[in-house]
């Protein structure tokens, strides 16, 4: 395997994981409804989802690269909304979860455009 192929299994292996944290944080949203946890879990996701975005956007050929450009239109919606909400809030539960969907469309889209998706 070549240093391009490496990395681009290296970066499918982060994107893969994440879309695996969010099944888990969609799941205990539902039975939990913790927001403050579950807030910081989406930061973290937006983060990694940016760097991403970033590496991918670096070496796509042309047709994944506009798709990539609406993803990451999509993304900075998201980070705008975390930016606005507080976890600590009891009002905010509405807003973390519509942020929590936002980041698993964000994730399935990624998914999609690298071939990784079901």
């Amino acid at each position: 395997m070549d240093g391009e192929s490496t990395r681009e299994a290296y970066l499918r292996g982060r994107l893969l994981g994440l879309n695996d944290l969010i099944k888990v944080l969609r799941e205990a949203m539902e039975k939990t409804g913790e927001n403050a946890l579950s807030k910081s879990i989406v930061e973290h996701v937006s983060s990694e989802v940016e760097d991403l975005l970033r590496e991918f956007k670096a070496n796509a050929p042309k047709h994944e690269a506009e798709a990539l450009e609406k993803i990451g239109e999509k993304h900075e919606e998201l980070k705008k909304s975390i930016g606005k909400t507080s976890a600590d809030q009891e009002d905010s539960g509405p807003e973390v979860k519509e942020q929590v969907k936002k980041a698993d469309e964000l994730m399935k889209s990624l998914l999609e455009v690298k071939g990784e998706g079901n």
